[in-house]
């Protein structure tokens, strides 16, 4: 032009895609920039978080069993670690010298009560119903079973040996005491873990805590598990932030009454996150 501009030739239907500043791009530009385009839409958004989390007993479900008092475990009936026992199993049977003279006080204690209960002294007869009371409590109080005490009424005779039961129902992860062992009062005998619900602790960092809300639903996949899918929420966000990481520990809860969530399996864990009502998406 006289302007020193260089003209630019302009074909048949190309000048209407050059009026109102339209933007063309050579197809073969388009081909190697890998362009797409799609249509906005009005839809409801959801952020997903993924993070990757490990799984660990449920804190409210484990268990201590230990005994209140001195003896030798005559028979253990729960014999390794990682047995499954119920509550209400026999756990082990044991010979106390303390716990026979108990026995033998109540049962003189209730020898003593059928033979006044007919007094017509009623100091007589209270007092030899509190004497029996106090032997029952002892008993008690060392956690003896109610039908080791009933066996013991019916038989008349005091055992070598008490039957001690399992108060709770988990997997033994943890045994303390093997056959004719001596075993002192307080001695933790077993730890006991209910698998039915397991917890798994994950990090989530914290520029995604906005969208992270206690009672949320959550997923997770396991390596060993291809295509299966486990459903849980969160239940808990830690108070602190983790300094060297950055990143904020969250506990999630899963029902596990098929017992494939294992303690110590790492899992990929996917956040479903509140959704933003009428969000502009592409």
């Amino acid at each position: 032009s006289k302007m020193g501009m260089d003209l630019i030739p302009v074909y048949e239907g190309e000048a209407e895609l050059g009026a109102g500043g339209t933007i063309t791009i050579d197809p073969v530009t388009v081909q190697n920039m890998g362009v797409r385009t799609k249509k906005v839409i009005k839809k409801d958004f959801y952020h997903v978080v993924r993070t990757v989390g490990y799984i660990e007993y449920d804190e409210t479900r484990l268990f201590t069993i230990n005994n209140k008092i001195s003896g030798w475990v005559e028979k253990l009936y729960v014999d390794y670690t990682g047995k499954l026992v119920k509550k209400g199993q026999p756990l082990l049977a044991i010979y106390s010298p303390e716990l026979v003279t108990t026995q033998e006080e109540y049962l003189l204690a209730l020898k003593n009560l059928q033979a006044v209960k007919n007094s017509n002294i009623s100091e007589v007869r209270q007092s030899a119903e509190e004497l029996l009371k106090g032997s029952i409590k002892r008993l008690q109080y060392w956690d003896i079973p109610q039908q080791e005490i009933d066996r013991l009424t019916q038989g008349g005779q005091a055992q070598k040996t008490v039957t001690l039961y399992a108060p709770f129902t988990g997997f033994v992860i943890h045994k303390n005491v093997v056959e004719g062992s001596k075993v002192k009062a307080g001695q933790d005998l077993f730890r006991l873990a209910d698998l039915s619900n397991v917890w798994i602790q994950a990090s989530i960092y914290d520029t995604e805590l906005p969208w992270i809300k206690i009672g949320a639903e959550a997923q997770i996949e396991l390596s060993y598990l291809p295509g299966k899918t486990f459903e849980g929420k969160i239940t808990y966000i830690y108070p602190y932030l983790n300094k060297k990481a950055r990143d904020v520990s969250v506990r999630l809860e899963f029902p596990n009454h098929d017992y494939e969530l294992k303690p110590g399996m790492y899992a990929n864990v996917i956040i479903k996150t509140d959704p933003i009502k009428d969000a502009l998406v592409v």
